[in-house]
């Protein structure tokens, strides 16, 4: 039954337009100067960001991997479910095995869904320095702003340091060191710090044409901080969010979450000049005051090289990103939920033997980082209870089943309560509720039942703003509630989008259709399609 299902998938894409499209990608270490400081960093195709993909809805893209590296290497399509396609999800551990060093995988995936993505590295903190931008194009009259010219923006955090340091500060330190602070905020993988050794690099700069309109794709690959995105004199419509169009919003700024994707109309109808565009750190303390980017009308001189001023400060706001609506309501009416909601709550744990390690526990249990075998493989082969326990799946779903997630935020063993952008594989969900606190299902407001489908969330520190510490350690601050249909089988992460907490273990993992993948034919498929052939059932 189920290897029908996912034929129907895929000849449902086919009657769109379906092409084999195929890119390489390869990943290396070498010299660059994202922030004006030369540095060792990694690289992809030889340059600091990746390049773009882009490709069409109901296309297979079949993505070669070269990992040049001395180390194990994973990536992720961020934002496709990768229907019918789970070997090809990136997660490591669960759904790939990371790259050997010095090796080469192919991956091929579906494009089910139109909209802005972007592939990162899936492994250890390599994401700090592996990304790149991939436009998914919708069909032939399924685009309403298919006239506007395309302009993509990458947003992300900068560190100086080296990135396995960081890594091993948080995972194999006698005494666990946070990362910190990130020392930019990179546009295009582009600003300029202070103590500059390449004094030719220049901001990031986007070219307009004075009186016309553009689809702004904004991209956000930061790894900490949230951050507001704004460029004064200029209104910013907000048209799609994360592969769903949303009812067109004006807004002043736009608040863009670790992992979180959007496409903006932004019409330049100012006088001819460069215009700064600005994006400053929120929902933490200390952020970069770097994060500077030009808006270059055609006609105007050189794009500055000096930054300006810093803008007058915006306060963050909970529950900023519920307030919008998708642009077609009767296609996205939200169905009742099956079961009562699954808990994922995540506290901040003392570790190891000495007790002087910090990690994040869900429902008490820090994810491991589980690299003998994947989750996938050992529920195929009904032995996942060999794995450790911080590695085993925290549910399985039938499939079909509408699942409700609560994911649960707690203050930190610093005393402070932090905001957590949650992203789950293979599935876009509704967020349809959210509270301060502890989540009580016998005292909140009613579900949510129209929402933006996405695959992002963010749990907003409803006790207590990040910088107002004094929380009791493991105290509910705050709550967000997430449903979809388990309509992919195969086993699935989610997890904090803050690289540094998932590397810390705030992260679970979920299986759908387990008795689809204990039917050899049909797992048989799985592979194939994950392969890159155009499977018969």
């Amino acid at each position: 039954m189920q290897v029908s299902l996912v034929s129907l998938v895929v000849m449902a894409l086919g009657a769109v337009g379906w092409s084999d499209v195929s890119e390489t990608l390869v990943i290396s270490r070498g010299m660059a100067a994202p922030d004006c400081r030369h540095a060792s960093v990694l690289l992809v195709n030889g340059t600091f960001t990746g390049p773009p993909i882009t490709v069409s809805q109901g296309d297979r893209l079949r993505l070669t991997i070269v990992n040049q590296l001395d180390e194990p290497f994973s990536m992720h399509l961020h934002g496709i479910n990768q229907v019918g396609t789970p070997f090809s999800d990136g997660a490591s551990g669960v759904t790939t095995m990371p790259m050997p060093p010095r090796s080469t995988a192919v991956h091929s995936s579906i494009m089910a869904d139109h909209g802005t993505f972007f592939y990162h590295a899936h492994v250890k903190l390599l994401d700090l320095h592996v990304y790149g931008p991939l436009v998914v194009k919708a069909a032939d009259g399924y685009d309403p702003y298919a006239t506007y010219e395309d302009r993509i923006l990458m947003l992300s955090d900068y560190w100086t340091a080296d990135i396995d340091t960081l890594y091993a500060g948080l995972v194999d330190a006698p005494v666990s060191k946070f990362v910190g602070a990130p020392q930019a905020f990179l546009t295009n993988g582009k600003t300029i710090a202070t103590n500059c050794s390449a004094p030719d690099t220049r901001y990031a700069s986007l070219d307009v044409q004075q009186g016309q309109t553009y689809r702004l794709r904004l991209v956000g690959a930061t790894s900490l901080f949230a951050v507001h995105f704004r460029i004064p004199q200029h209104k910013l419509k907000l048209v799609e969010l994360e592969g769903t169009y949303v009812v067109p919003t004006t807004l002043d700024y736009i608040e863009v979450l670790p992992g979180q994707r959007m496409s903006l109309l932004v019409t330049a109808d100012q006088p001819v000049d460069n215009y700064w565009m600005q994006m400053t750190g929120k929902w933490r303390l200390n952020p970069p005051t770097n994060g500077f980017s030009v808006l270059h009308y055609t006609g105007a001189g050189d794009p500055p090289a000096t930054p300006p001023a810093l803008l007058p400060a915006i306060n963050e706001t909970v529950g900023w990103q519920e307030q919008f609506s998708p642009l077609d309501d009767q296609a996205t009416t939200i169905p009742p939920a099956s079961a009562p909601p699954v808990l994922v709550n995540g506290t901040q744990v003392v570790w190891g033997v000495n007790g002087t390690l910090r990690r994040w526990a869900i429902n008490g249990i820090v994810y491991e980082d589980y690299h003998h075998s994947t989750l996938l493989e050992d529920v195929i082969a009904s032995t996942v209870s060999s794995r450790p326990v911080g590695a085993r799946p925290k549910a399985y779903f039938k499939t079909g089943q509408v699942v409700d997630i609560v994911l649960q935020n707690n203050v930190a063993l610093s005393g402070v309560c932090e905001m957590h952008p949650w992203h789950l594989h293979g599935h876009s969900f509704w967020v349809v509720n959210s509270g301060a606190g502890n989540y009580d299902p016998s005292s909140v407001a009613s579900d949510r039942t129209i929402a933006v489908k996405r695959d992002i969330v963010a749990v907003y520190p409803h006790h207590a703003a990040y910088n107002q510490p004094g929380g009791t350690p493991g105290t509910g601050c705050g709550w967000a509630k997430i449903r979809f249909v388990a309509n992919n089988v195969g086993a699935w992460a989610l997890h904090c989008h803050i690289a540094s907490h998932f590397a810390m273990g705030m992260a679970a993992a979920f299986v759908v259709g387990e008795d689809s993948l204990h039917d050899p034919a049909f797992v048989e498929h799985l592979r194939c399609q994950s392969a890159g052939y155009r499977c018969q059932c």
